[in-house]
């Protein structure tokens, strides 16, 4: 909790009144607040930081005899009963601050955190707001309230919220950065690149300000400026390696390949911890480096052989190089007792599965589920193993089941719908899907899911391309995504935007037959056959799945005939 000023001041005129008594030379301060009073407040906020709730309530509870007339240290009180569990009587206590002080910011900004933690977000909102009209100067308050607002999807209301507080306050690095945040949601881009120049300037080291402020430029078309900015918050951030990703990403989708490896070697020359190791490890894999991949997870599972982590990453290496028998090998090897055993028993089941030992890897999912029966990628792969058996009823009954106990758990139920459109259902795999775009109309995987369903069967295209363009919008650099937009494109006849859109997703994801199927089908449109059968070719050597080569061949030997 913010330490509220006045009872520190008085605090602290009480000990300077004490130690001046005597000298006639030194004013004396009138002794408002008993001396004791400070020495509670002290031990009740240590208290407080190291979560020894009910001491620092006592201690608060002394500081208020001591200083009746104050108020922080009873809203002190009221926030560590919240802390405790006992919201009722934080609730109690605050309205009997309230009946007394009815126009202190400080308690009408606590009746909005009680708010929160009851889940009414729209009684937290007007109590925040109340502190601002009470205190115009309270960022945290306005912050507050703004998110509640965000969270109600009253955005214009918290953009309001936001501008009235870098009007009060418009030194505030993360109101700036928060009022561009609402600025880019309705694309007013050039405002929101002037708030973030703002907050960079205010905070060098705002991360999130950066990363937001290279967005924008990336959205406005300074590549540029946005990858200048991705590096200097590289650099300001210790080597972040969420930013390393983004950087890298921004300069597959440009083009820049070589300079996205560049960046990657000067990275990984770098002396770093095991952990940063693996994840550079998996930014090879991203620009389809599977050589450089394997030889850092190597190197990391040396340095440190009980970090499992690096196991898992030489065994997703060993996927994109094709050595799918080390790869099960590597998943293997990976300790029961070892938080990554779960992902990489389903791992090893999938390859398995994909080797024709659906048997072996079925006797495997179910020797981890006695672990962990809960881990959704092992319930998962136990439902596709059963599926590819043949026994759709079971795998059907398996994920409906799981999705009883989780109906929230996105991947199960993106799962379900998967399995939905394999047995040619894909109105059934869109429902159910819907729920979560019911619960978040921005999630990006249901959003690709059913514009894609639309995209690929012809219908509902206009809605599909509001659908896709919004997960672009999202995620800008998600090659699947925009897979998914390009292919509406082509199906809309817009062969120029969707070839642009196309090779983009391919520069993003390069190791993605179905990528390219759809990139080779669109060359082939626009009659550039020898640009087509590169592609199709290219993706044939991925060893792309059973459907996918199928479609491959088909296309391959269509163009190789066409150019005869």
């Amino acid at each position: 909790m913010r330490v509220d000023c006045r009872l520190l001041v008085l605090l602290v005129a009480g000990c300077v009144g004490c130690v001046g008594r005597g000298r006639p030379d030194v004013p004396v301060a009138p002794l408002r607040i008993h001396p004791s009073a400070y020495e509670h407040y002290i031990r009740a906020r240590k208290a407080s930081i190291e979560g020894r709730h009910d001491e620092a309530l006592l201690q608060f509870q002394r500081t208020a005899a001591f200083a009746p007339d104050e108020v922080e240290p009873r809203v002190a009180i009221a926030e560590e009963l919240m802390a405790s569990g006992r919201l009722h009587d934080a609730r109690l206590h605050c309205e009997a601050i309230l009946a007394r002080w009815p126009r202190e910011p400080l308690a009408w900004h606590l009746r909005g955190n009680i708010h929160l933690r009851q889940g009414d977000l729209s009684a937290a909102a007007a109590a925040f707001e109340t502190a601002v009209a009470l205190d115009p100067l309270r960022e945290d308050a306005y912050l507050q309230a703004a998110s509640a607002r965000e969270q109600l999807g009253q955005l214009s209301q918290a953009e309001k919220l936001f501008r009235k507080l870098i009007e009060h306050r418009p030194l505030s690095a993360e109101g700036q950065f928060r009022l561009a945040a609402t600025l880019v949601a309705r694309g007013a881009f050039d405002e929101a690149e002037n708030h973030l120049v703002r907050a960079t300037w205010l905070a060098p080291d705002h991360l999130n300000a950066r990363i937001a402020l290279a967005d924008v430029y990336r959205r406005t078309g300074k590549h540029d400026k946005a990858t200048g900015t991705l590096r200097s918050a590289f650099d300001r951030s210790g080597g972040d390696m969420d930013v390393a990703h983004r950087l890298v990403l921004a300069l597959l989708a440009e083009g820049d390949r070589a300079s996205a490896l560049e960046f990657l070697s000067s990275v990984d020359q770098g002396f770093r911890s095991v952990r940063a190791q693996v994840d550079i490890g998996y930014l090879y894999l991203t620009v389809f480096q599977a050589e450089s991949a394997l030889r850092v997870a190597i190197e990391a599972r040396t340095r440190d052989p009980s970090y499992h982590a690096a196991r898992l990453l030489e065994a997703r290496a060993l996927i994109q190089v094709r050595r799918r028998p080390e790869a099960i090998a590597a998943c293997l090897s990976i300790p029961r007792i070892s938080v990554e055993h779960p992902e990489a028993a389903a791992l090893a089941a999938f390859l398995l599965g994909r080797e024709g030992k659906s048997a072996e890897g079925l006797a495997l999912v179910e020797a981890a589920l006695v672990r962990s029966p809960d881990h959704p990628s092992l319930i998962i792969s136990r439902a596709w193993l059963i599926e590819r058996d043949g026994d759709h009823v079971q795998a059907r009954s398996l994920l409906d089941s799981a999705l009883k106990r989780w109906p929230e758990d996105e991947q199960l139920r993106h799962a379900r719908a998967e399995l939905e459109d394999r047995k040619g259902s894909p109105d059934q795999a869109v429902a159910f899907m819907r729920p979560l775009l019911e619960r978040d109309p921005d999630n990006v995987l249901a959003l690709n899911f059913v514009g894609y369903s639309y995209a690929s069967r012809g219908i509902h295209l206009d809605r599909a391309e509001q659908m896709l363009r919004r997960a672009v919008h999202l995620q800008p650099d998600d090659g699947q995504v925009l897979d998914s937009l390009g292919w509406l494109l082509f199906r809309q006849g817009k062969l120029d935007e969707a070839t642009s859109t196309l090779e983009r997703a391919d520069r993003l994801a390069p190791g993605e037959p179905e990528i390219l199927l759809h990139l080779g089908v669109v060359y082939e449109a626009r009659g550039d056959l020898v640009r087509a059968r590169d592609v199709f070719a290219r993706a044939l050597s991925l060893d792309p799945d059973a459907r996918i080569r199928k479609e491959l061949e088909e296309k391959a030997r269509s163009v190789e005939a066409q150019a005869r």
